[in-house]
């Protein structure tokens, strides 16, 4: 093997190697609490806490575009409705300011710890 072949082959291999290392340790997230400072005093702590690990952390939006208006609006509802009948999904709101009976109902029952 020639000097030009047995370097070409070394250079694979260094970079097969590179890569597996780099598949093996790179860790993805998209967790974007990580560019908030970590927070200085204690409600800056809980504020990003609550975005780490809140609800807002496992808030879904959903823009749905082409089409008629329409279609966008049929197909929103006929999503909406086949989200609601899902397991999956704990709340789903189509833009409605409303809040479902039992969500307001708690709401009022907690009213002043909220508010404090």
């Amino acid at each position: 093997m020639s000097r030009r072949a047995r370097i070409l082959v070394l250079f694979i291999l260094l970079l097969a190697v590179s890569v597996t290392v780099l598949v093996n340790r790179l860790q993805v997230s998209s967790d974007i609490s990580m560019f908030l400072p970590q927070g200085a005093n204690w409600p800056q702590r809980v504020l990003v806490e609550e975005l780490r690990k809140g609800a807002n952390g496992r808030l879904i939006l959903i823009g749905l575009k082409g089409g008629q208006d329409s279609q966008r609006l049929a197909v929103s509802r006929q999503l909406t409705n086949v989200l609601r009948q899902s397991d999956q999904f704990v709340y789903v709101n189509n833009g409605s300011g409303s809040l479902p009976k039992q969500e307001r109902e708690l709401l009022y029952r907690y009213r002043y710890l909220l508010s404090q």
